[in-house]
């Protein structure tokens, strides 16, 4: 006697698998097993994405929503299945900025959840450079997965925000004496310290300059 119904699903990914079913049994018939029988599921179509989920302020570890020189910038970066839409893609990812191999190396392998998060700013390259960036994620494929890519993700990066302070090793000085003026630039970046010059004013009129150093 034959009972049951066909049964079909789509979140087989690609792979050979060896499926059997189980029967559970009733008050009048006992459990069984059938034997095996070999399925080959071809490779599917996967569909790689890449996005920015901002940036880590390195003094509260909020994100923050600014690109600027120094604060890390957090990539997310997917491989789900067209098909199946399963996000089960083992594998590594290679990742460019500008046509570069990100980091030198390409970047990232995929978790046990097909995915992986990427952080210039604390990578093997100190931080991103200041200016306009275009990052590409591809993936290698696997016995399930096929190889793909992601569209463009292009983003600027602005100049650190800064701030300065300034004292004197006096505040009353006979006239004609010396005075030493010290400005301390300070910023949240983590890239390299600040460089160029700083300007002294007096009433608003320049008095002599500085490089920071």
């Amino acid at each position: 006697t034959t009972v049951g119904t066909g049964e079909s699903t789509k979140f087989l990914v690609g792979g050979a698998y060896t499926v059997t079913a189980h029967y559970t049994g009733d008050g009048t018939f006992g459990a069984s097993d059938s034997p095996g029988v070999s399925v080959t599921v071809n490779p599917e179509s996967s569909r790689t994405s890449l996005s920015l989920a901002g940036a880590l302020d390195p003094t509260t570890f909020n994100l923050v929503s600014s690109t600027a020189y120094g604060l890390p910038d957090l990539l997310r970066i997917d491989v789900v299945g067209t098909a199946s839409g399963e996000e089960t893609a083992t594998g590594t990812v290679t990742v460019t900025d500008n046509n570069v191999a990100f980091g030198g190396t390409g970047c990232c392998a995929l978790n046990s959840e097909g995915y992986s998060e990427a952080q210039p700013g604390l990578s093997s390259i100190s931080t991103l450079s200041v200016g306009a960036h275009s990052f590409v994620a591809s993936y290698a494929g696997d016995a399930g997965y096929l190889a793909s890519a992601s569209s463009p993700l292009a983003f600027t990066v602005t100049a650190a925000p800064t701030t300065v302070s300034v004292s004197s090793s006096s505040t009353t000085v006979a006239p004609g004496s010396g005075v030493t003026l010290t400005a301390t630039v300070g910023t949240d970046s983590i890239g390299a310290g600040p460089g160029g010059t700083v300007t002294f004013f007096a009433n608003g009129t320049a008095i002599t300059t500085g490089t920071v150093t």
